[in-house]
């Protein structure tokens, strides 16, 4: 008796840019309401982004080519 062959095809999650836009925010951008950090300042992630925060987090992201 043969053994069944499975046919497994790879499962791949592709999140959607507004999505990622979202999370950056939220996580570098957005002071929590009762702390006053950002989740990320919250964890411990020190960027010293100032007060214009997108603009400086958009400077650390490197050029691609």
């Amino acid at each position: 008796m043969k053994t069944p062959k499975l046919h497994i095809k790879k499962f791949e999650v592709r999140t959607p840019p507004l999505l990622h836009r979202t999370m950056i925010h939220y996580n570098f951008i957005r002071n929590h309401g009762s702390t006053g950090k950002t989740p990320a300042e919250q964890a411990g992630i020190k960027l010293k982004l100032g007060q214009n925060k997108i603009e400086n987090l958009i400077k650390l992201v490197p050029a691609q080519h």
